[in-house]
């Protein structure tokens, strides 16, 4: 199998979670633009020269819901993250090995140590790239 091949397969193998993560990172980092609109609102209630003052409080309770949202919608974002992310790292680990115990003798290659840090190391950096899509999606 090729590399492309190899990353096709890799995001065609939870589809759901990798768009439902982007999505909800996108929603993360789209949020401070209503903050940006709410604090508009605030000094544009401020500034109008009216002697009612509970107008004030509307947009800073709209303030409010926008940062317990952002607070929120990022848990969420990294739940379906980390999800994600082990569902990738379960599924190379369990082809790695796979692989192993199809060979003759199920001898390793190199060492065990080695073999250790392949499972850890050449995992984690296909998870990396796999998040970078996320990101460039999201962000």
């Amino acid at each position: 199998m090729n590399i492309t091949g190899f990353i096709n397969r890799l995001f065609r193998y939870k589809p759901f979670l990798f768009i439902v993560n982007g999505l909800l990172w996108a929603v993360f980092h789209s949020l401070p633009l209503l903050f940006g609109l709410g604090m508009q609102w605030f000094f544009d209630c401020a500034t109008t020269g009216t002697d009612n003052y509970l107008w004030l409080a509307t947009p800073l309770i709209f303030l409010t819901v926008v940062r317990f949202l952002r607070v929120g919608t990022f848990f969420a974002a990294f739940y379906q993250w980390v999800t994600y992310i082990f569902h990738i790292q379960a599924i190379l680990r369990t082809n790695m090995l796979a692989g192993i115990m199809r060979w003759p003798g199920r001898n390793l290659p190199a060492t065990p140590g080695e073999a250790m840090s392949r499972f850890r190391d050449d995992v984690n950096e296909v998870v990396e790239y796999v998040e970078s899509w996320v990101d460039f999606w999201a962000g």
